[in-house]
């Protein structure tokens, strides 16, 4: 978990210059957003065929978000291509300090809804609940196994 907030690069509300741990509401979101994030690195550095394990976690998050979820998805902080706005977006509210973070609609999933929390103790109880796998192959994640389940 700590790992958003100390390894920070740009991404859809940050330019980099400040971590953001992102999460979704439901499990089928963080796949959908997963898959997309893991499919675009792995094209992008021209990966061979690989089964690639993951973990889906479950945290409680805490604070007071700014709600975009009303904006319509032709807004540039829904942008499909780039972040600049939504990453410029971001860091006027993280540099005025009076929200934790978004609360936003997923792209990758319709319906879905995610979160994009500032600051790391906003996140407790983070732990693994699932093991995944998704099949890299042809250019594209072409299949999601649930491996097993932690029993806490």
């Amino acid at each position: 978990m700590l790992a958003s907030f100390v390894y920070s690069g740009p991404s859809r509300f940050t330019d980099g210059t400040f971590g953001v741990y992102y999460a979704a509401r439901d499990e089928q979101t963080a796949i959908a957003e997963s898959a997309y994030h893991t499919e675009r690195f792995m094209r992008e550095t021209d990966e061979p065929s690989i089964d690639l394990d993951k973990r889906l976690y479950t945290a409680i998050i805490t604070g007071e978000y700014e709600d975009i979820r009303r904006l319509g998805s032709r807004s540039k902080l829904y942008s499909l291509s780039t972040y600049e706005a939504s990453a410029r977006y971001s860091r006027e509210l993280y540099e005025a300090d009076v929200v934790d973070g978004i609360v936003y609609r997923s792209v990758r999933r319709a319906g879905g809804e995610c979160v994009a929390a500032y600051r790391p103790r906003l996140v407790t109880k983070c732990r693994p609940v699932k093991y995944l796998q998704f099949r890299w192959e042809n250019g594209r994640i072409v299949g999601i196994a649930q491996l097993s389940v932690i029993n806490a």
